[in-house]
């Protein structure tokens, strides 16, 4: 066999390190394993596989060799195998304690920790085990049950064999890239199955446990107890201000968790705890329980939404849930398919684990570096994107909705539009689509997106998009549309010819200078300007007055002419007073824009605007030093000019 491939990166580390030693797997045929052991040809049959399960911890398999007797194997988890393992003369170790003293101080060096046991059955024993197992495979009702009843009753009185240690090293860049999302604000639990001595090793190496003689441990048993000793630390950390207290790390082990869990107070207890300290480490938990974490966090991130609510508003903590506080998993092994699951973004790492995180996950990386990335950059872009093409959408909706409005005032709320239907149909799905939808695609809140890897504590303080903000769009909508109908309709004089006071001439002129303020209001929310989305911008109004033209002429061609509307676009285009209406509307509305959007970036400002004006700086840093260099011929000169120049750009 040119390389070995298995379920578990464990167990093929171990069958290399094997080869390497001497004792080669040459294959497995008909289940009859060829082994080639230190030189020597051996065969073994394959009699039965007891299987790994999350509940278990465990795996056996009985094989008989060429002598015809007949061996069970086992291999699992320390915390099962030590009860189930005899120790003495005749085995490699004398006491627990020295197995203890073994998987400790391997588990002190981060290093997973799998321990054997062997023993050997005789043919009528096997014989008599085996038809008891068959019949379980086949019970329909009770199979799961029976059938690990007869593994727990032959994986007994084993012969301690030995404990293999194999480190499992952490991707390149994973302690920096958890720094840069505990910079974020984002809390890190780390749910492992490994023993909690692995676990806080691990933790170390992370940089997630600041100090390891302050860490809370919880390894009890008893319900009160542990109950207590939660309440006390919930108690201590609640008094001290956030500001002021040290860094908290907490730990506990599956057995303490099950406890935990089984109990709805302490449940709610424990989570409260978990979600003011900086890290939660979970060791020894089984893929269920790495599921139910997530549930419970998630159901005490809503709690805590609908509690801070006061009565009667109870339900809108429900729609703040909805858009805060969310959880994410991410793993690379089939154990954490459950966790992944059942979080509200799961995301999976292709690797040695194999695929099944990966396939069962809403995002899959190939590196947990790149989740750094996923969140930062692509997550704060897509999230302001998003919050823009909600805010704006519903904004030039409502205004050209309240355009409408504004005239039922004047017509006796009869019903009648002041603009044709054919006109309106095309104002979303042609004339305002394209421009949204560029700048959904290509803008970014910073024309450089690693700025925001650079700034990870201006991750989720964006202020694109809540309730504030998107009624203060709409009341824009409210205002935009009261100028572009009240200035035209209070503008409307008869000379004759040039007559605008028709219904239709009015209700143009307003649809036209709308046009132009919510393309233009595309345009002002646009921090990324680029010669594409200048392009549609300017199309999507200019095609306005080749459209009035060709809906003139298809009239007349088709032989369906609207007396409202004929000779319209001539009468309005050769109007000087049109054009000045329409460009007062524009110039009004664009100045409010400017003067909100001024006050804003001089008195408000919010992190990421600050970041676009940092970038701005450089360049012109950047411009003039370029300048500098190609005008100055002595060095010395170019050093004083450069010298003279940083700090006033600086100061910008």
């Amino acid at each position: 066999l040119s390389g070995y491939q298995g379920p578990s990166p464990d167990e093929v580390c171990i069958v290399n390190t094997m080869k390497q030693l001497g004792w080669i797997f040459k294959g497995n045929k008909s289940n009859v394993m060829y082994l080639d052991i230190l030189g020597k040809k051996c065969k073994f049959r394959l009699l039965n596989v007891l299987d790994f399960s999350s509940d278990r911890k465990r795996m056996s398999v009985i094989i008989q060799d060429q002598r015809k007797k007949i061996y069970l194997i086992c291999k699992g988890a320390d915390a099962v195998m030590i009860p189930r393992t005899t120790y003495g003369p005749a085995t490699n170790a004398s006491s627990v304690e020295e197995v203890d003293k073994i998987v400790h101080g391997y588990s002190c060096k981060g290093l997973r920790c799998l321990m054997y046991g062997a023993k050997q059955l005789s043919q009528e024993e096997w014989e008599v085990w085996d038809q008891g197992f068959r019949q379980a495979a086949n019970d329909i009702e009770n199979r799961e049950e029976r059938m690990a009843e007869c593994m727990e009753e032959i994986e007994k009185g084993l012969h301690f064999m030995g404990i293999t240690a194999v480190e499992d090293k952490l991707q390149e860049e994973v302690p920096e890239s958890i720094q840069i999302l505990r910079d974020a604000n984002i809390k890190v639990w780390v749910i492992t199955g490994d023993k909690q001595e692995t676990a806080i090793n691990i933790g170390i190496s992370c940089k997630l446990v600041s100090n390891q003689e302050e860490l809370m441990i919880f390894n009890e048993g008893c319900k009160e107890k542990l109950g207590d000793s939660i309440n006390a630390h919930l108690a201590e950390l609640s008094r001290k201000e956030k500001s002021s207290r040290k860094e908290k790390e907490l730990v506990i082990d599956g057995k303490t968790l099950a406890v935990v869990l089984s109990d709805q107070s302490l449940s709610k207890s424990f989570a409260s705890l978990g979600a003011l300290c900086d890290c939660v480490l979970v060791c020894r938990a089984s893929p269920s329980q790495k599921a139910a974490i997530v549930t419970l966090m998630k159901n005490y991130e809503k709690n805590k939404c609908v509690e801070g609510k006061m009565w009667g508003l109870k339900w809108t903590g429900k729609l703040d849930h909805m858009i805060s506080n969310k959880v994410l998993s991410i793993g690379d092994g089939a154990n954490d398919v459950p966790m992944i699951q059942r979080a509200d973004i799961g995301v999976g790492i292709v690797g040695k684990e194999g695929r099944q995180a990966s396939n069962n996950s809403d995002f899959s990386i190939a590196r947990f570096r790149f989740l750094v990335r996923l969140l930062l950059v692509h997550g704060q872009t897509t999230q302001y994107r998003n919050a823009n093409l909600i805010k704006y959408s519903f904004y030039k909706n409502i205004a050209i909705s309240m355009v409408m409005f504004y005239y039922q005032f004047y017509c006796g709320f009869s019903g009648q539009p002041s603009i044709d239907m054919l006109t309106l149909n095309f104002y979303n799905t042609v004339f305002t689509a394209v421009p949204i939808i560029i700048f959904s695609l290509m803008d970014s809140p910073v024309e450089c997106l690693e700025t925001l890897m650079k700034y990870p504590q201006t991750y989720n303080k964006s202020r694109s998009l809540h309730t504030g903000i998107f009624w203060k769009a709409q009341v824009k909508a409210f205002v935009d549309a009261a100028i572009c109908f009240f200035i035209p309709y209070y503008s409307t004089f008869y000379s004759g010819s040039d007559d605008l006071s028709g219904l239709f001439a009015v209700g143009r002129i307003s649809y036209i200078a709308l046009q132009g303020v919510v393309t233009l209001e595309v345009f002002m929310i646009a921090r990324h300007v680029t010669t594409l989305f200048v392009t549609f911008v300017f199309y999507s109004w200019v095609i306005l007055f080749p459209f009035f033209y060709l809906f003139d002429w298809s009239m007349q061609v088709l032989g369906v002419p609207d007396p409202g509307q004929a000779g319209m676009s001539n009468q309005i285009f050769s109007s000087a007073a049109a054009w000045l209406q329409m460009v007062l509307v524009i110039l009004v509305s664009l100045g409010l824009r400017l003067g909100e959007k001024g006050l804003k970036a001089v008195f408000y400002p919010d992190d990421i605007q600050l970041l676009a004006e940092m970038e701005v700086g450089e360049k012109k840093t950047q411009a003039i030093t370029r300048s500098l260099l190609n005008q100055s011929n002595s060095p010395k000169k170019m050093l004083k000019k450069i010298s003279k120049t940083i700090p006033s750009l600086n100061n910008l």
